[in-house]
C-alpha cells in the first residue's frame, strides 16, 4: 500500500492563503492537518469551513486538538497533542472520529496504542526550525516504534524529499511535512518531490 503523505498547516498563513495553496496540490497528498495553536476554536471552525467550501474534501481534514470542531465540520479526525485530552476520553465522547496523537518515545507510543489511538505521529526525526533546540530522534528510534506497534505510525520533523526514502525504510505508514511545502517558494514543486519518492516505495498494509 502506498505510504500516506500528511500536510500540516504552519500557523503562519491565513486560511485564504492555505486554501489557495492546497487546492492546487491536493492530488499529491492524502490528509491536511489544521494545526493552528494561536487561533481560537471559533477561528479554526471558520477557517476549516472555508477550506471545505473552497474545494478541500472534509474526508481528508484532520483538526488538531479540537475534537468538537472536527465533529462540527464532519472532519475525518482529530489529532491530539501529547499534553492534550486523553485518547480514551475523546474516543468516548466523539466515537465517529479517527483519533491520532503525538508521541516522542516508545513508551508513549505503546501507551497510545493500548488506550485506543487509531494512529501515532512520532518525531521530531531530524532537527527542524519548528522545534528549535531539539535534536532529532533519528530513524533508529522510529524503526523501534514501528516494529512494536500494530497501528499506523507517521514520521514527522525535518523530513526532506532526500530523507523520505530513509524514513519510509523504517516501515512507517507515512510521513508528515509542514514548512517544507507550505513555506517553500514553489509548493507544487515541493509536494511533487515528496509524492514522487513515496510512490516508489511500498510499505505494509496498515497505512493511514
Amino acid at each position: 500500500m502506498l505510504p500516506s503523505l500528511h500536510l500540516i498547516s504552519t500557523g503562519r498563513q491565513s486560511f485564504s492563503e492555505l486554501s489557495s495553496i492546497v487546492n492546487t496540490i491536493q492530488q499529491s497528498f492524502d490528509y491536511l492537518h489544521v494545526r493552528e495553536k494561536h487561533r481560537s476554536p471559533e477561528e479554526i471552525y471558520e477557517g476549516a469551513t472555508h477550506l471545505i467550501q473552497n474545494g478541500f474534501p472534509k474526508e481528508r481534514l484532520i483538526i488538531n486538538t479540537h475534537a468538537d470542531v472536527a465533529t462540527a465540520i464532519d472532519a475525518y479526525g482529530v489529532h491530539l497533542p501529547g499534553d492534550g485530552l486523553s485518547v480514551p476520553k475523546v474516543k468516548r465522547t466523539y466515537p465517529d472520529l479517527v483519533v491520532g496523537t503525538s508521541v516522542h518515545s516508545l513508551g508513549e507510543a505503546l501507551d497510545a496504542e493500548e488506550t485506543g489511538a487509531d494512529y501515532t505521529m512520532f518525531g521530531n526525526l531530524y532537527s527542524t526550525p519548528s522545534k528549535p533546540g531539539k535534536s532529532g530522534k533519528g530513524v533508529r528510534a522510529l524503526t523501534e516504534i514501528t516494529h512494536h506497534l500494530h497501528h499506523p505510525v507517521i514520521g514527522i520533523g525535518g523530513i526532506t524529499p532526500e530523507r523520505t526514502s530513509e524514513v519510509l525504510s523504517t516501515g512507517v505508514a507515512g510521513t508528515a511535512v509542514m514548512s517544507g511545502v507550505l513555506l517553500s517558494d514553489d509548493p507544487k514543486k515541493a509536494i511533487y518531490a515528496y509524492d514522487k519518492i513515496r510512490k516508489g516505495v511500498h510499505t505494509n498494509d496498515s497505512a493511514l
